[in-house]
């Protein structure tokens, strides 16, 4: 009796393996989605480096601010406004109709 038997068709078998493949797939896929990380967002989210330069940017304007405040509070005159541009060009300068000393 056990001679007759063959035991898994081979047809069965890769059935079996490709829905096998399917279902990991599916999952990984859905397992992703829950996380939020996409092949577009891993592609986009910044690296290392751009993350330090950009936390070393927010506290160095983080410190300026600071600074800015207690030299507020430690200025004993005014604050000096900022020197304006004159309007327009300055008048040219006359030129003499005689030459020589004058």
């Amino acid at each position: 009796m056990l001679r007759n038997e063959r035991g898994t068709p081979r047809y069965l078998i890769d059935q079996f393996e490709r829905a096998n493949a399917r279902d990991r797939a599916a999952a990984h896929y859905a397992e992703s989605l829950t996380r939020g990380e996409g092949r577009l967002e891993q592609q986009l989210r910044p690296t290392r480096a751009e993350r330090n330069a950009m936390a070393r940017a927010d506290e160095d304007a983080r410190m300026d601010a600071v600074a800015a405040a207690i030299n507020d509070r430690l200025r004993t005159q005014p604050k000096a406004l900022a020197p304006t541009a004159p309007l327009g060009d300055p008048a040219p300068t006359m030129l003499s109709a005689r030459r020589g000393l004058s």
